[in-house]
């Protein structure tokens, strides 16, 4: 009916028609089964697979994950019947979040968006002029394309250039719409799941047909990989859960605790509320087990950890943070008397294994980390009592892989960072969160004005540099990457450093002011920081101080810059750090700047360089874009530790600024932890903060 859908695409290699011969006979070997419906495209059997399977498990709290890196299957996610997507290249989990950030409506919209802007790589041919945000944007105020189509067609309506262009396009719309949506409800597809085929990567590698396959087709790297994983054994599936027990009262409970054997397992049980319900609880050999919180089951697992003696097993959390936290709410004194040593966190051992993995990662879920390190497949999130003791079972699992991990000899740096370190900041952390810093809110705003102050002073030494007019000062915005532009290039006169190139990033204005001897750019980047300083006091100033005058450190970050071309002066906002702690910090946790204003300037150089030099003469390549944790990063991977100091400062460009750092009065003395802003424990201390740590503590971050 659509001779032109896919009609773009070329001609597929001479040898491909064997290639899928072949793989499918290897499938159908391997006990896989597989899937060919007449009339009916591969997206059409995925879609239909995912969600019927998905109806299947609804009773058992199951989950259905697609592995696929195509957009156009992001219409099936859905959070309410426990559907998301993997990407395997990237690696990411799609979710309703990932797709309403990607298309800006819900996944069942998304073919109504693609209907109207066309696919490309489908050949399907969209509105002229309307792009995804155009279209993303009327769907989400109209509805689905019938209803988008009627309400732009009603009398009366005033339309502009994109929505006569949709008007004029309806019927070619309408016609794209049956090509973007995919079918869901194909019938009598079988079950997949109901097959003999390899559950692990050791099982296939062994397996008699595809050890013939690789040897039919030469793969010798896969007979290496299939000969080693014999001498290693092969895999059996895992045993069938132990029955879960209940713990219905606090001494029950208590008692389970006390007699269990080795490490424990928790996980807290809200329900999707927010509000704790109660525990799963196990251990790596015994059954998991539940605990009810109306039971005094939070009371009972602070009272243990508080008196775990050193050296006892720990309490073993995924995100130790959240745990502490709803200890703390429960127990106000829990925090003061819980000892680094009576609790394991499994993200900063995941953290720690995989030498600090990149702070870009969107979601490490104990889920993700359960799929990686054991092949085990969960559900993303608890959604009942059996759910939890489940999460509790696996937890026990992971730790003790991890556990054997970390025992390593070749990570015995990392493993004293994670003892020493990253486990002891997490209980200040909670107390920064939940009680605060007592700030004199008086000298915050005096502090604000001072700064504003500066920012004033600065623009008045560029509009004087520039010699501008009244009429033009009043009008000129230093925040605009267009205007600021303008005012060097063209006002100024100042010659590009290379053909058709207006940057206005800090190393280029610095090579300006060095090469034509014109103030003005200096003039600008000095404008620029000192309008980076006032932000940063003023969003805590205004997000963060509550009535009491309490300054609460949340993981959300304070400050984030707000043009991804500019490039602040780190020095200058060390310098404020500096100011913010010595005049208003008042309360009983110390604030400290996280780096002296010397190692802000060695980010800056590097930068402006686009290397770092060690005090050994090495030099380590970076972009002049390179952020805080990026050169943290590589102070990680360099043999010389003073990199690390480097990075100490901790700058970002276009991702979050952390304002203010901590001094932790016990358990670390003289650290400099910063609250960032991530989503669980081991993205908390991030790599350019654990850098500056363990430089300050002497703790070499080499592996």
């Amino acid at each position: 009916m659509f001779g032109e859908y896919k009609a773009g695409r070329p001609p597929p290699p001479s040898g491909l028609g064997y290639q899928f011969v072949a793989l499918r006979q290897l499938m159908d070997d391997l006990g896989f089964v597989s899937l060919a419906v007449p009339s009916a495209e591969a997206d059409d059997v995925l879609a239909s697979l995912a969600v019927q399977t998905a109806a299947r498990l609804v009773d058992c709290g199951g989950a259905v994950w697609i592995v696929t890196g195509d957009k156009d299957m992001m219409q099936v996610v859905s959070d309410e019947r426990n559907i998301a997507l993997y990407h395997p290249s990237k690696p990411e989990w799609i979710t309703e979040t990932e797709v309403m950030d990607k298309f800006g409506v819900t996944p069942e919209l998304v073919p109504h968006v693609q209907a109207i802007t066309g696919d490309a790589v489908d050949n399907i041919v969209g509105v002229q002029g309307v792009g995804p945000k155009t279209a993303s944007a009327l769907i989400a105020k109209h509805g689905p394309v019938p209803e988008l189509l009627a309400a732009l067609a009603a009398p009366g309506v005033k339309h502009t250039k994109r929505s006569l262009a949709i008007v004029d396009a309806g019927d070619r719309i309408t016609a794209n719409l049956g090509l973007t949506t995919l079918t869901t409800d194909l019938p009598d597809l079988p079950d997949v799941f109901d097959s003999n085929a390899p559950r692990t990567k050791a099982d296939l590698l062994q397996h008699p047909a595809f050890v013939a396959f690789c040897e039919d087709h030469g793969f010798a790297s896969l007979l290496r990989a299939s000969r080693a994983a014999a001498v290693q054994g092969t895999t059996t599936e895992p045993p069938a859960p132990a029955p879960m027990t209940k713990l219905e009262t606090a001494n029950t409970l208590a008692a389970y605790l006390e007699s269990a054997d080795g490490a424990i397992s928790i996980v807290p049980y809200t329900a999707g509320s927010g509000q704790l319900i109660g525990f799963g609880l196990a251990t790596v050999d015994g059954p998991p087990a539940f605990a009810q919180l109306a039971d005094g089951a939070a009371t009972v697992v602070a009272r243990y950890l508080m008196a775990r003696p050193s050296g006892a097993p720990p309490l073993v959390a995924f995100c130790a943070t959240s745990l502490l936290t709803q200890l703390d709410q429960t127990s106000p004194d829990a925090l003061a008397r819980i000892a680094p040593t009576a609790f394991d966190d499994v993200s900063l051992m995941f953290y720690t294994v995989t030498h600090c993995a990149s702070a870009k990662t969107k979601r490490r879920e104990l889920a993700d980390v359960a799929l990686a390190r054991l092949a085990v497949s969960i559900p993303r999130e608890p959604r009942s009592a059996d759910d939890a003791a489940l999460h509790a079972a696996t937890l026990a699992a992971l730790h003790a892989d991890l556990g054997d991990a970390i025992a390593d000899p070749s990570r015995e740096r990392l493993a004293h960072l994670y003892a020493t370190v990253d486990k002891p900041a997490l209980l200040p952390l909670v107390a920064m969160q939940t009680r605060g810093i007592q700030v004199d809110a008086a000298a915050v705003a005096a502090l604000l004005a001072s700064l504003q102050d500066r920012v004033d002073a600065a623009k008045d030494a560029v509009v004087a540099a520039a010699e501008l007019p009244a009429d033009a000062a009043a009008e000129l915005s230093l925040e605009s990457y267009q205007q600021v532009a303008n005012l060097v290039y063209n006002v100024a006169g100042l010659p590009k450093l290379h053909a058709n190139a207006s940057s206005v990033s800090r190393p280029v204005l610095r090579r300006l002011s060095e090469e034509t001897g014109s103030p003005l750019p200096q003039l600008i980047c000095d404008y620029r920081a000192a309008a980076a300083t006032v932000s940063l006091a003023q969003l805590a100033a205004d997000s963060a101080i509550d009535a009491t005058g309490l300054l609460h450190l949340q993981r959300a970050s304070l400050v984030s810059c707000p043009d991804g071309h500019i490039d602040y002066d780190p020095a200058v906002l060390v310098g404020a750090l500096d100011t913010l702690a010595a005049d208003v910090v008042v309360g009983d946790y110390g604030v400290a700047p996280l780096a002296s204003a010397e190692q802000a300037k060695l980010v800056a150089d590097a930068r402006s360089r686009g290397y770092v030099e060690t005090t050994t003469g090495r030099r380590i390549e970076c972009s002049m874009h390179s952020n805080g944790a990026e050169l943290a990063s590589l102070a990680a991977r360099s043999v010389a530790a003073d990199i690390g100091k480097a990075a100490l400062a901790s700058i970002w460009k276009t991702s979050a600024l952390p304002a203010l750092a901590i001094v932790s009065q016990a358990s670390i003395p003289a650290a400099h932890i910063v609250v960032a802003a991530n989503d669980n424990s081991a993205q908390l201390l991030d790599k350019t903060v654990r850098s500056g740590v363990a430089a300050r503590l002497g703790v070499d971050l080499v592996p």
